[in-house]
């Protein structure tokens, strides 16, 4: 029988998540997958804007920096939010796969 978990370890190098997340996924798991490609989004979508953020920064652009920063700290929340659902579903569904109690 092939083993159906993914661990996934990645350094947060934003600093927003605090520091590392480790979570193991089951491939099977319906569930898994749907919080895995919303925490995908939300990182990708944080990453891009702190992007744009810090080219405003350097160009000086006050203007946008004032419009991106508000984006930036909501797409953060978004992130952690995915990152703590990811967490708790594991923790819940999925004791027995090698989580660490938070």
């Amino acid at each position: 029988m092939l083993d159906s978990r993914i661990e996934l370890s990645v350094t947060d190098r934003c600093g927003w998540g605090g520091g590392k997340l480790a979570v193991t996924f089951i491939q099977d798991c319906v569930e898994c997958i749907s919080l895995r490609r919303e925490y995908s989004r939300a990182t990708t979508a944080h990453i891009a804007l702190e992007g744009k953020l810090r080219i405003a920064a350097l160009a000086h652009d006050r203007e946008r920096v004032d419009t991106l920063s508000p984006q930036v700290e909501s797409a953060a929340v978004s992130r952690a939010a995915a990152r703590e659902a990811m967490k708790a579903h594991e923790q819940i569904a999925h004791p027995a796969s090698g989580a660490e109690e938070a």
